[in-house]
């Protein structure tokens, strides 16, 4: 795998709106639990499910991202991946030691506008910035945090 998924990672299917699934395909122990790996931009950060799945979690999932119908034999009762992924929003929100707090952004759509908008108050929302996505994700930062203990963002997609 560390020579066949980098060349994966670097190509333009990937590196333009990609998804990399790793899925085991057997167990020789009694626990019948296999890994399953999703590497995306659209996944959501550090998440690890316990939910079961199957491989035919994975074909649904295939099959509704690519709108093919009608669901093949047991994807139709399979339960989807989507909770894998990333929605659109803040997807993490770190402060650093000098105050400074740093905002992942998920689940964007390149070329679209999206506004980051701060409270201190949640009544009045200024935007903090306005920036047109260019990949799935986007890392923004928030200087004018330092000075307050609390602050409340959220995300908001112009059309």
């Amino acid at each position: 795998m560390s020579k066949e998924i980098p060349p994966i990672l670097n190509s333009p299917a990937y590196t333009n709106g990609g998804v990399l699934f790793i899925a085991w395909d057997e167990s020789y122990t009694p626990d019948t639990r296999l890994p399953f790996v999703l590497v995306s931009p659209f996944g959501r950060e550090g998440y690890g499910s316990t939910n079961y799945y199957d491989h035919s979690s994975l074909i649904r999932t295939l099959q509704e991202i690519f709108g093919v119908t009608p669901l093949l034999g047991a994807a139709q009762t399979a339960t989807n991946l989507s909770e894998l992924f990333a929605p659109f929003g803040i997807s993490k929100v770190e402060r650093a030691s000098n105050g400074v707090v740093r905002l992942t952004l998920a689940g964007l759509t390149p070329g679209t506008t999206n506004v980051v908008l701060a409270s201190t108050n949640l009544a009045n929302w200024p935007p903090l910035t306005t920036n047109v996505a260019v990949g799935y994700k986007m890392i923004v930062t928030d200087d004018t945090a330092t000075n307050v203990h609390r602050k409340f963002y959220r995300l908001m997609r112009l059309p």
